[in-house]
């Protein structure tokens, strides 16, 4: 994703740049990654799904856009406003099981769950610093059925089930402020923390 050029630069597996693709706008295909609330940190995410079509976090037009594997447009996800279903800042996305979207919204403090064609199933997560709350979080990751939140101003990783249920916090000393998550193939997570370092 490159904020600044409303688009994305493609490389090949061993870096290679390829080509940019995307334009800035409003309309179905373009994309806005500036954010409403932190105008200077602009925001974007992308996920596969298992056709090899995608998903596009458009943070600053306040929807997700779904394409298909030739990066044609087939529909948007979501719109502004606080209401189910709806974002106000959305930063991030997972793709978990049977293709069920898990959609990060900082400004609401939660994760909105959808179908793969769009609909609203549920939310995880609420604002506030107690157990399975949150505080402007980054991005989230799906691990088998278990959901991981980068919990930023909470300083650690608030993990749930699929479902919505919480089921700990990870936190530990060297985590700071949590913006970003991977997994491996050994089953590690590694935690992007906004300091410029990664924990493992």
């Amino acid at each position: 994703v490159e904020s600044g050029r409303s688009g994305f630069a493609i490389f090949d597996t061993s870096g290679t740049f390829l080509e940019r693709w995307g334009e800035a706008g409003t309309a179905n295909g373009q994309f806005n990654f500036s954010r409403s609330r932190w105008p200077g940190q602009p925001y974007g995410d992308i996920e596969f799904d298992a056709k090899g079509g995608f998903y596009v976090v458009d943070s600053g037009n306040f929807r997700v856009q779904h394409f298909d594997k030739a990066r044609k447009w087939l529909a948007n996800i979501g719109t502004f406003g606080d209401e189910a279903g709806a974002f106000l800042d959305p930063i991030g996305i997972a793709v978990g099981p049977a293709g069920m979207l898990y959609v990060a919204a900082d400004a609401r403090n939660d994760v909105q769950v959808f179908t793969p064609a769009g609909k609203h199933v549920r939310t995880i997560g609420e604002p506030g610093s107690g157990p399975g709350q949150l505080s402007n979080i980054g991005s989230p990751l799906v691990v088998g059925d278990k959901l991981y939140v980068a919990d930023y101003d909470n300083h650690r990783i608030s993990v749930f089930t699929t479902a919505g249920t919480f089921v700990e916090a990870i936190e530990s000393d060297p985590i700071e402020l949590p913006q970003d998550l991977a997994a491996d193939a050994e089953g590690r997570l590694i935690v992007a923390d906004a300091p410029g370092r990664y924990e493992i």
